[in-house]
């Protein structure tokens, strides 16, 4: 058949189409060559950002790792400007204790370098040789204005024993290095030197560091430090060794060469990094930095190795240029085969329609997911709507617990001042009928103290077992609880307790205990008044158990439980009652509070006769006389000017066991609690004191100083009350059982 040809298309269909294969290689060859270009300059930014990610690692690598070791010496600054008088041995000891090969590799040791006037030297020499080494001897000798020899290094090996007795300060470099340190009281990196401990072949660049160390407690002023210096704590290191120990476990991907001061001059070049065969890739990235480190500045040349450029993206670029020749071949010779073109046109025509099918199919299916995915989206929110009625009532139990706690503290605060002028009254010549009246006022008082007690110990953290101590004497803690639980087993149902005084401890807080209980006993009174009988009693026992154990436990004479009931009792939010009086909550938290003190919860009930909970509970175990010692009698140092205010305060301190002095140091161990004010301090640092003892609980008047841990600061016009609540409030065992 002869092709037509339109008198206004002058070229034929098949000539166009002859070309149009060749502008699909031309152009995908283009297009191959402009995704290599853009791979290559991608993988070159790429390059780039690892280079630089790497650098900041190992500059942050060094300088982390030379303030670890500062640290250390600011550690053992500490121990000599604590003790003055430390011996070689327990130089030794610290030093030892420290680990330095295993835990700070590239350290050469640690030592102290003592300052030392002319005259002093042949007394130091005999110290040395007395406790260092036989041979010990101060060295270069000649006469200097004063010397500082290194008395003490460790740990003591072949090198380090080549460097005692050395006067460091006779040398230039290592004598700038601790003249900066003195003046500026800060640890200071000396410039490159060659330490006295190169005894081998294998001589190294090295630098020390040192940290001052002064006369007294605190920091001289700068006019003074040149007179007040006593001596440097110090580190010599092995650049080459630090710096490997550094970058041990590092990819290897750089290479670093580090220069003492600025610029890469070779005569201070301190590591090299083409040591151990490794090396840069030349041409590679490189990246000098200077770094300024303890008031010495170190130039860091950073250079890519083999390694680094291993890792490079930039061969994936030929692969793209490779790959993208390939698909223009492969387009060319298909748009030539217009026969295999026609046949898979044929063939897609028949895919689609498979498509087709299978569309249908997965629309069946989506509407069958759809109608599952609807039932499943309503059983879980009917789920959520359970679990934010659960989450409703919880919130309320903890505004609960917090109101609990408000009303305890509110409550102690109000009654202190009470009890303390009720004291105070009883004191006078009072008549009978008035001291009558005082002793039911002492009552109600007392009364109200034990429901404060018992408010304090409920509203505290269940599962914070260190809140109230880590034990519980049940008649001690009866007596701070009873009217609480009296009044929580409700109205119409009488509690009877039975405690014996014989029983051990328990090893369990008094909070959780109170918790624990508290929720039986509420449970007992409401299984009681649901039974409908009246003058129904609740009982409250306790008993010795199966070796070191102690059974409590509350038995009412209810209602009871059924076995499904008893089953599912320890579930959470699991509840028989209304869910507006009930999180389920109750049984579940005693069950763990007696599980986390490796308890056992036991529930014996009947329908219709009652039930009894057993909490099988581990025996606090009896501390250790000899390891407790004898007790120290509790002091009470009251340095008040004021006779009236420090007699007010005796009377509150002395009914609770404390001899009150005026004349005690607040240093003697017996002390417990010190009040001070500005007219009677005397000679003595508040902070100072407070810091060497901790448990001391101290309230200091208008002194206007910082509160600390221990301390309560207060102003000039602080009335005793005031006074009071500080005691009572200071963190601290300095009070523990003292109820203010």
């Amino acid at each position: 058949m002869v092709p037509v040809v339109s008198g206004d298309d002058p070229i034929p269909p098949r000539a166009r189409r002859l070309w149009v294969p060749w502008a699909i290689l031309a152009g995908s060859t283009l297009t191959a060559a402009l995704a290599a270009l853009l791979v290559h300059r991608a993988a070159v930014l790429k390059d780039r950002v690892r280079f630089t990610a790497a650098v900041e690692r190992a500059e942050h690598r060094l300088t982390d790792r030379l303030e670890r070791y500062v640290a250390l010496l600011r550690g053992g600054a500490g121990l000599l400007s604590a003790r003055p008088d430390v011996t070689a041995a327990e130089f030794a000891a610290y030093v030892n204790h420290l680990n330095l090969a295993e835990l700070y590799p590239g350290i050469q040791g640690i030592g102290w370098a003592v300052r030392t006037e002319p005259g002093e030297l042949e007394a130091l020499e005999q110290r040395g040789r007395a406790e260092v080494t036989p041979d010990f001897a101060v060295r270069p000798t000649g006469a200097r204005d004063v010397h500082f020899p290194i008395l003490f290094l460790e740990p003591r090996d072949r090198r380090n024993l080549q460097a005692l007795g050395y006067d460091m300060f006779s040398e230039e470099v290592r004598r700038e290095a601790m003249t900066r340190a003195l003046r500026s009281a800060r640890p200071a990196l000396s410039g490159r030197v060659t330490l006295v401990q190169e005894i081998d072949a294998d001589v190294q660049a090295g630098f020390l560091v040192y940290v001052p160390v002064y006369r007294g407690t605190t920091l001289p002023p700068p006019e003074r430090r040149h007179e007040d210096i006593r001596g440097f704590v110090y580190s010599p290191f092995r650049a080459e060794d630090l710096l490997r120990g550094v970058f041990s476990g590092e990819p290897g991907e750089i290479a670093l060469w580090v220069y003492d001061g600025e610029g890469a001059d070779p005569a201070r070049l301190m590591h090299d990094g083409a040591a151990g065969g490794g090396g840069a890739v030349p041409g590679g990235l490189a990246a000098v930095t200077t770094t300024h480190i303890m008031g010495r500045t170190w130039t860091l040349d950073f250079r890519a190795t083999p390694a680094f450029a291993a890792g490079s993206d930039r061969r994936s670029a030929p692969a793209v240029l490779l790959a993208g020749l390939m698909i223009g071949g492969a387009l060319f010779a298909v748009s030539r085969a217009e026969t295999l073109s026609r046949r898979a046109a044929e063939e897609s025509a028949r895919q689609l329609g498979a498509s087709r099918a299978e569309v249908g199919r997965s629309r069946e299916q989506l509407a069958r997911y759809s109608d599952h995915l609807e039932e499943l989206v309503e059983a879980r929110s009917q789920a959520l709507e359970a679990s934010s009625r659960r989450l409703r009532l919880s919130e309320r139990m903890a505004a609960i617990g917090t109101l609990s706690a408000g009303i305890g503290h509110d409550m102690g605060n109000l009654l202190l001042p009470i009890r303390l002028r009720l004291d105070m009254l009883a004191g006078h010549d009072l008549g009978p009928e008035t001291r009558e009246h005082l002793e039911a006022m002492r009552q109600s008082v007392d009364y109200l103290q034990t429901l404060t007690n018992g408010l304090r110990l409920l509203a505290l953290d269940p599962e914070d077992r260190g809140a109230s101590g880590g034990q519980t004497e049940l008649g001690a803690w009866w007596r701070e609880t009873a009217g609480l639980f009296k009044n929580a087993v409700g109205k119409g149902v009488g509690l009877d307790a039975d405690l014996p005084a014989a029983l051990p401890a328990v090893a369990l807080p008094p909070h959780q205990l109170t918790q624990a209980v508290l929720n039986l006993v509420t449970n007992a009174g409401d299984a009681v008044r649901a039974a409908g009988r009246e003058g129904g009693t609740v009982r409250l026992w306790a008993a010795a158990g199966a070796g070191s154990t102690v059974r409590i436990g509350v038995t009412d004479d209810g209602t009871g439980m059924t076995e499904e009931v008893r089953a599912r009792a320890l579930e959470p939010f699991y509840t028989t009652k209304t869910r507006r009086l009930s999180t389920g909550l109750g049984l579940s938290l005693v069950h763990g509070i007696v599980t986390s003190a490796a308890g056992e919860l036991a529930i014996e009930t009947e329908p219709g006769r009652g039930t009894t909970v057993t909490l099988t509970l581990p025996a606090a175990r009896a501390p250790d006389a000899a390891a407790r010692g004898p007790a120290l009698p509790r002091v009470a140092a009251v340095s008040v000017v004021d006779a009236r205010f420090r007699a007010y305060l005796g009377a509150l301190l002395e009914p609770m066991g404390f001899a009150v002095r005026a004349e005690a140091a607040p240093i003697d161990p017996e002390v417990a609690v010190w009040v001070v004010d500005g007219a009677s301090l005397g000679g003595w640092d508040v902070p100072r004191v407070a810091g060497s003892r901790p448990e001391l609980r101290v309230v200091t008047i208008g002194l206007g100083m910082p509160a600390a841990r221990n301390v309560v600061s207060l102003p000039a016009d602080a009335r005793p009350t005031q006074v009071a609540r500080a005691l009572r409030a200071a963190p601290g065992p300095g009070l523990d059982g003292a109820a203010i």
